[in-house]
């Protein structure tokens, strides 16, 4: 009897001791969905605009848009020394920079005679892309004078800009040495 009793009494308290490991963790993960919902509706609604969008132009600013979105969340994280989260999100804006931004500048480039009153406009883009990226530069000092916590999103954003540049003088990805030879391995040139 007092083995069946101690033997209950074990498998009870283990089966608490799942029960609390278990819910803390999965609490932290909803907790976390509920705080992404906003960015997810975000990131979804401009996906749509984007799908919908034929203008390199309009889609480069889209692309901004998002890349501001994903500044934000990395100064969350930044906030809260979430390094993991923070390197995650910077990852996702060099996407965006790279991919969006500095795609779009490109093919608007190609499409667009020199004489074209839309020519500004390039320019204005790359401008918008160093407004909206600058939290990241800055954010590394209050957050870690190593800026370990930053480097990451940092290094997202040096790179993204740099990309963004490059579109806007013809050295868009895709060029090598301006003679227009593809480095791809065979990959498509789909919208971003």
């Amino acid at each position: 009897m007092k083995l069946t009793l101690l033997t209950a009494t074990l498998l009870a308290l283990s089966g608490l001791a799942l029960a609390t490991d278990r819910p803390p963790d999965a609490e932290k993960r909803l907790r976390q969905l509920q705080h992404d919902l906003e960015l997810i509706q975000n990131l979804v609604d401009e996906g749509l605009n984007l799908a919908a969008e034929e203008d390199p132009i309009v889609r480069a600013r889209t692309c901004n848009k998002l890349a501001g979105t994903l500044v934000q969340e990395i100064q969350k994280a930044a906030e809260a020394k979430d390094e993991k989260r923070a390197s995650s999100l910077g990852g996702y804006l060099k996407t965006v920079l790279v991919r969006g931004v500095a795609g779009n500048l490109d093919r608007a480039r190609n499409d667009l005679p020199q004489d074209s009153p839309r020519q500004p406009e390039l320019q204005s883009i790359s401008d918008q892309t160093v407004r909206v990226t600058q939290p990241v530069k800055d954010e590394k000092f209050l957050v870690d004078p190593n800026y370990q916590l930053m480097q990451p999103a940092l290094d997202a954003v040096n790179h993204g800009r740099e990309a963004v540049e490059n579109a806007l003088k013809g050295k868009g990805k895709g060029k090598e040495h301006g003679k227009g030879k593809s480095k791809g391995k065979g990959k498509g040139k789909g919208k971003s």
